[in-house]
């Protein structure tokens, strides 16, 4: 499945085909997905994502300004990437962070691995969720030391 807008969001609901979606000024929810392989992003606005990580599959999350927020089912095979300059990174549950760099880029190993999983934001946070639980106070933090706690407000 191929869809691209401008100014506006893209939502998918329960498909298990390829998804490949880009939006210029909307957020990108994904829910009810059980696809081998995703790639979406967009330039302004969050990215949603609720299903499956399939073993061997690839996935790649992107915005340049916004939030990334993604629910990770239980028993999830996945090597996560995780990456963004301007954000924090939150985990409703524990996780080992490694390969850590100055440029806010890491690696979380669930599982085996298995799945490929890239999870960016430019400008924004990052936030792995556990299913049922989408607003949780966060096991694992990495907070961005560089930008200045003012930031947020305007």
């Amino acid at each position: 499945m191929e869809l691209s807008s401008v100014n506006e969001g893209v939502t998918v609901h329960g498909c298990n085909g390829d998804i490949n979606a880009e939006t210029v000024n909307g957020d990108i929810e994904l829910t009810g997905i059980e696809s081998s392989a995703v790639d979406v992003s967009t330039v302004n606005g969050d990215v949603t994502f609720e299903g499956t990580f399939r073993d061997a599959g690839r996935y790649r999350l992107s915005t340049h300004d916004g939030d990334v927020a993604v629910t990770i089912p239980a028993r999830t095979n996945a090597s996560v990437t995780v990456s963004t300059l301007n954000g924090d990174f939150e985990s409703c549950f524990p996780v080992q962070l490694t390969g850590m760099t100055p440029k806010h880029r890491f690696t979380i190993t669930l599982g085996t691995g298995s799945a490929k999983v890239e999870l960016e934001s430019f400008n924004g946070d990052i936030k792995l969720r556990q299913p049922g639980n989408a607003e949780c106070r966060g096991v694992t933090k990495h907070k961005d030391h560089d930008r200045d706690d003012n930031d947020d407000q305007h």
